[in-house]
């Protein structure tokens, strides 16, 4: 299948408050400039711009939270159960920049932020719920506060994640980023041979709105 061959997922594998924070990005490599390998995997978790992404994503973190591991690895083939797919590792075991606030708070809550795409359909949208703030004061209400730290942190990761989408032009990230544009994955579509498989992201919005992520709480 050509599509799997093109697309791989970074994700960021992080740990707060002892809970599990998992964000995953799927990526599109332009099927001119070859198919996705170790090789380039390793290459890209090597970049200096990746190194940027990295330090962003600290600065959602508490000091007190960790970047664990930086994973990329190729897409699941639903069609093929023997596809094994390619992967690469970047171990960090960093703590976050974001200051412990002195009012902590739960783990489950956290801002959305939207990726929105070149393709119509449910399918081709995609969202993803960065670190939680963990922090009280981070809230106005149901939503987050736009002049908390927090949301400064989460605004300047987002920056540096457009500039891995296609739309960013002179600023589109360089090095092992060439060639490569911010996708949403789907693998319902994934399963049926006649639908594209991905989307590339067109924007990327926060939203203010705070939501609550069950698989983030610790359980009673």
């Amino acid at each position: 299948m050509a599509d799997r061959d093109q697309l791989f997922a970074l994700q960021f594998r992080a740990t707060a408050s002892g809970q599990a924070v998992r964000n995953t990005f799927h990526v599109r490599q332009n099927p001119t400039a070859g198919h996705v390998d170790a090789a380039h995997l390793q290459a890209l978790l090597a970049d200096a711009n990746t190194t940027t992404l990295i330090n962003a994503y600290k600065g959602m973190l508490r000091t007190s939270d960790t970047l664990d591991v930086v994973l990329a690895r190729g897409v699941e083939d639903p069609l093929d159960a023997s596809f094994v797919p390619v992967e690469a590792a970047l171990v960090l075991n960093a703590a976050g920049t974001r200051a412990v606030p002195a009012a902590g708070g739960p783990t489950g809550l956290s801002m959305v932020v939207g990726l929105y795409t070149d393709t119509s359909g449910r399918r081709y949208m995609g969202r993803f719920w960065p670190p939680p703030p963990v922090d009280q004061t981070a809230f106005s209400g149901t939503t987050i506060s736009t002049g908390h730290v927090y949301y400064t942190a989460v605004n300047a990761f987002v920056t540096q994640l457009v500039k891995t989408t296609y739309p960013s032009g002179a600023g589109h990230y360089g090095g092992a980023w060439n060639d490569n544009d911010l996708a949403v994955w789907s693998r319902r579509a994934a399963s049926i041979p006649a639908d594209p498989q991905y989307a590339r992201v067109t924007d990327i919005q926060p939203k203010l709105q705070v939501h609550y992520l069950r698989s983030r709480e610790a359980r009673q």
